[in-house]
């Protein structure tokens, strides 16, 4: 097998992974919610929540929904080569990547009198005055890496902003083309705060992103929600140093201030005004209409072990589930009922205009499910073993085998002189192979062939070719000769292409699908799960199955193996994870036909027996005790394990800063939800009605989303603040300064004990 084989055989093996693929019954994918969703990642941390949150979409969401409903964007800085890695690794097209050009754009002579208002004159000189190559690369390297504004500046460059535009344009056209005026389009925006990228651009590419929608059509930016998603330093990695990390905090906290600001546009009645080259933003709305912030540790102060993949991985979760709500008692939920509105807050008694600011809304989020995929992976790594058990004590070729299965095939000397052609030899040996096949498996004819290739090379080929020519029993030298030839082209035209392709390609298919298999049932640790589905089918249930797949092995030989086009030019028909799915679900119907309530029910009586009631609660009071048991345990659990990500101060409570929770319950469960709604209900978890069905199969979820929370109930705020009270003005700090800018040192700060909140929805609160 080539290696172009090999990762051919990987990559579709690799769709029946629960973590990478879809896993190895499901053919159930969530249906998005009819939306349009455009996700833009800024930066190395916003691109890596891009992959993230694509790659579970890619693994949860058919192929086609994504195309006809959702878009990417990752914006970076050139030098990086994070982008590289998305399009050679993770499967990002060319026009989903959009590296920051580095070279070229920091010739202070280049920028428009515009620009250089902005930039305050130390940090001109850093780039060079009269020109960048009157200084050395690394003292610039230096200047940029410590400047958030030399960012934002090279989104000025027209070919820069012309390409950003196009991209997003492009694909709004797309996302929009056949939908309906009234349609929603959600913008997503990811990034983290400590680096220069990200943070540097955040302000900009929302405003643009805004302004594209609105020339686009007036009316399909009155139904535009932006949202962000921000990661603190602390959910972006480990700083290596204690001058990096207050280098990350400092740049952070000069980016929240901004965006802090920004976020009350509309409250005081001001708009953001910029010229982008020759692209002009005027925008009245606040920069986002949801914030969330996310940090690398929960709200007990206990950092993970991956912070910053930890915040990914909760970010993506709660998104993707967001977006695969279905429909409650007729009315579908939108993304707006969720995705609440950026909150501002009462001042009271404020000391001066710097201790003025916003709130934010901070969500918690925690899921758990049947993983019916692990399961079904459990049942079939057993039924792989005694595959594999089978295979294993046929043994190993020898050359005496390959003697004697060329004499069984007809292929003694004698006969392969009389043979009228090629073909027709051709024919006896693929006969006979496939007999010893169906018995021996493919390890042993990988094996086997080998030793028939060398057999036909030793010195006096083998035995019986040997013993022919020695008693003289063909007559002539050219007989001799004819007989070697076809030995020859027997060997090179059918022993070796079936050694080295058909059968290694059989070996390493089950040895890279027992492989996947076993680290998918490694991934179903509860004991009682195990126990479950141990008890539901026999040892000897096992070896039947074995016996079946085996047989499949054999009778569907050109979906196995054939991985290239034939030579008539027909496709190639390999499909092993195809093969291998629907034996599964054939073969274990319990699992692949239940639902997720089907299975609770039988966990938790322990017993396989146990249905799903048919008759409503009263009537059939005692038939839905295992179901009220099992809606109690849910939503214990996850209130439990749904802490925020963030950490707030000493004397300040989430609890008292209003709070939306919603629970997300699959469709597919009959009466689960409604045990769910009820206990949620009861014991103040989730409010009557706050329980969705979605299109999630295997899986609940628990939403809170804490509202008017201000920022400086983050116990990372306040040390921040300082930081940045230490060095308000320094040198390219914040994205414009100068004679044409803000004086950010002025605006308003972060840190105000002074700020005062009450509940949105009070009258009070207006």
């Amino acid at each position: 097998m080539t290696e172009v084989q090999k990762r051919r055989v990987e990559a579709n093996l690799r769709t029946l992974d629960y973590l990478e693929g879809t896993g190895v019954i499901s053919g159930h994918r969530r249906r998005l919610v009819d939306e349009v969703f455009l996700f833009l990642g800024a930066g190395g941390t916003g691109s890596k929540m891009l992959c993230a949150i694509r790659d579970r979409l890619r693994q949860k969401v058919s192929p086609e929904e994504l195309e006809e409903k959702t878009a990417f964007l990752a914006v970076d800085d050139a030098a990086h080569k994070e982008l590289d890695e998305l399009e050679e690794e993770r499967g990002f097209d060319s026009t989903e990547v959009l590296p920051l050009p580095f070279e070229g754009f920091v010739d202070p002579a280049g920028l428009s009198p515009q620009v250089k208002a902005w930039l305050p004159p130390e940090l001109y000189d850093e780039m060079g005055g009269m020109g960048a190559a009157d200084h050395g690369e690394t003292d610039f390297c230096a200047a940029y890496r410590s400047s958030r504004q030399l960012v934002h500046i090279r989104l000025c460059r027209p070919d820069t902003i012309a390409a950003l535009t196009g991209r997003l344009t492009a694909a709004l056209n797309r996302l929009l083309a056949g939908k309906p005026a009234g349609v929603r389009i959600n913008v997503f925006l990811l990034t983290g705060l400590a680096g220069n990228t990200g943070s540097g651009i955040a302000v900009d590419l929302a405003f643009l992103t805004r302004q594209i929608i609105f020339n686009l059509s007036e009316d399909r930016y009155r139904h535009t929600t932006v949202s962000a998603f921000l990661m603190l330093p602390s959910a972006c990695g480990r700083a290596p140093d204690p001058a990096r990390r207050k280098l990350w905090n400092h740049r952070a906290c000069a980016a929240l201030k901004e965006i802090d600001y920004f976020m009350g546009l509309q409250s005081r009645g001001e708009v953001f005004r910029r010229q982008y080259g020759a692209f002009e933003v005027k925008i009245g709305e606040n920069i986002f209409d949801f914030c969330t912030l996310a940090e690398g540790a929960d709200d007990s102060g206990a950092p993970f072990s991956d912070p910053a993949e930890t915040a990914r991985n909760v970010v993506a979760d709660s998104i993707v589930d967001l977006l695969s709500a279905a429909e409650y008692r007729g009315r579908q939920l939108p993304l707006s009922v969720v995705f609440l509105p950026h909150t501002d807050i009462r001042v009271v008694e404020a000391a001066n205009r710097r201790d003025v600011n916003c709130c934010y809304n901070i969500i918690s989020y925690a899921s758990c499910g049947v993983p019916v995929d692990l399961m079904a992976a459990y049942m079939a790594s057993k039924v792989l073993d005694k595959v594999w058990e089978r295979l294993e004590r046929c043994g190993e070729a020898d050359a005496e085998a390959a003697e004697q299965f060329l004499l069984d095939a007809n292929l003694s000397p004698k006969e392969v002189r009389a043979a009228q052609d090629m073909n027709r030899l051709r024919e006896r040996f693929v006969a006979h192979a496939d007999e010893v096949f169906r018995s021996k498996g493919p390890y042993y004819m990988v094996n086997l062939m080998y030793e028939i290739h060398r057999v036909l090379y030793a010195d006096g080929k083998f035995a019986s070719y040997a013993a022919s020519k020695v008693k003289g029993i063909f007559g002539t030298n050219v007989d001799w000769a004819r007989t070697e030839r076809r030995y020859n082209e027997l060997d090179q035209k059918v022993v070796l292409p079936m050694g080295t392709g058909l059968y290694e390609v059989y070996s390493f298919v089950v040895r890279e699908l027992q492989r996947l298999l076993k680290k998918n049932a490694g991934l179903l640790t509860d004991t009682a799960v195990r126990d479950y589905l141990d008890e539901l089918v026999s040892a000897a249930e096992i070896e039947r199955k074995a016996g079946r797949f085996l047989n499949l092995l054999y009778s569907r030989k050109d979906e196995w193996t054939q991985l290239d086009p034939t030579q008539r030019g027909e496709e190639a028909v390999f499909d092993a994870a195809g093969l291998v799915r629907d034996f599964i679900r054939a073969e274990f119907d319990q699992l692949a036909g239940a639902t997720m309530e089907d299975i609770l029910v039988k966990l938790c009586t322990g017993s396989k027996d146990t249905e799903v009631p048919t008759q409503p609660p009263d009537r059939d009071p005692d038939g839905h005790k295992p179901l009220e048991a099992v809606a109690e345990a849910l939503v214990s659990q996850l209130s439990m394990k749904a802490r925020p990500l963030v950490r707030t101060r000493e004397g300040f409570s989430l609890d008292d800063c209003f709070c939306s929770s919603y629970l997300t319950v699959p469709d597919s469960c009959k009466w689960l939800g409604r045990h769910i709604e009820r206990y949620a209900a009861s014991c103040g978890g989730v409010k009557q009605g706050g329980v969705y069905p979605s299109s999630a199969w295997e899986e609940i979820a628990l939403l809170r989303i804490y509202r008017g929370v201000p920022a400086w109930a983050l116990s990372w705020v306040e040390q921040v603040e300082e930081e940045y009270e230490s060095d308000p003005h320094r040198a390219g700090l914040h994205m414009e300064r100068g004679a044409n800018g803000r004086d950010w040192s002025r605006f308003p700060n972060l840190m105000n004990q002074l700020t005062r909140f009450r509940s949105p929805d009070r009258a009070d609160n207006a």
